[in-house]
């Protein structure tokens, strides 16, 4: 396969009252296997993805920014070719993970620090 992955991203929010909930996660499950069917990826089944971003927001409940501070848990559900051929077809396997990482407010301020960027129009990395 030649990289084959897609990925989505959700958010876990604490509430008022001690809870976490995420913010519509069949949805992103929906979305993940739309992307993959574009890709020749099998469908993960939504009962599993949602299961998986359940259990590791429990895993990492410490790290869930608290009511009011305008942070969540921001969750990457993300599936990739793994399998051990790499050439011009589908993986023979695949490995689903999901990341975490505690964000604040994107929008409260702006991003903290935009970067300048490039555009390079008269370069090809792959044409001699």
């Amino acid at each position: 396969h030649y990289g084959q992955s897609c990925f989505e991203g959700l958010k876990a929010f604490a509430h008022e009252d001690g809870s976490v909930n995420m913010f519509r996660p069949d949805e992103n499950a929906k979305r993940i296997n739309n992307s993959g069917d574009r890709v020749m990826m099998p469908k993960i089944p939504v009962d599993t993805f949602i299961k998986a971003c359940n259990d590791v927001v429990k895993d990492n409940i410490a790290y869930v920014p608290p009511y009011g501070s305008g942070g969540a848990l921001y969750l990457r559900p993300l599936l990739f070719g793994s399998g051990p051929k790499i050439g011009l077809q589908p993986a023979e396997e695949y490995t689903f993970i999901v990341l975490v990482i505690p964000v604040g407010d994107y929008y409260k301020g702006g991003l903290a620090k935009p970067v300048d960027g490039l555009i390079v129009e008269d370069y090809d990395r792959a044409a001699p």
